[in-house]
């Protein structure tokens, strides 16, 4: 795995952890959740937990401070847009999803291929 490919996978595991915790963690719970990453990440020394835990804690953190939440929305943009881009040389995904473009209307929401179906999408019975 070269290093583009190491960081197109760090972007998109983190993207999803983010989308992870801004659509199914109760705010509350995510600054809970985000302290103790970054308390983790503390001790990444140590051989289960990591480094990574604390700058991920942070952003777990400012999901809840609406003066960061800006920010973030940001950075989440830039994340995106890094893991799902296509690649400069015609080379797959790293994680096999779609070469989507991401823009900033659509910026919170996952890539296509996680979307849930349309209520239009959903095939009806003829009873």
């Amino acid at each position: 795995m070269n290093s583009e490919q190491l960081r197109r996978r760090i972007a998109a595991t983190t993207y999803r952890a983010l989308l992870w915790g801004q659509n199914h963690v109760a705010p509350g719970i995510r600054s809970l959740l985000g302290i103790m990453l970054m308390v983790g990440g503390v001790f990444g020394f140590l051989p289960i937990l990591g480094f990574w835990m604390f700058p991920l804690g942070v952003a777990f953190v400012a999901l809840d401070v609406p003066s960061a939440r800006h920010h973030i929305d940001r950075w989440m943009v830039r994340l995106a847009r890094r893991a799902y881009a296509p690649h400069p040389h015609g080379r797959p995904q790293p994680d096999g999803q779609p070469e989507e473009p991401i823009d900033q209307a659509h910026a919170g929401e996952p890539p296509a291929a996680n979307k849930p179906p349309r209520g239009g999408d959903q095939p009806t019975s003829n009873q």
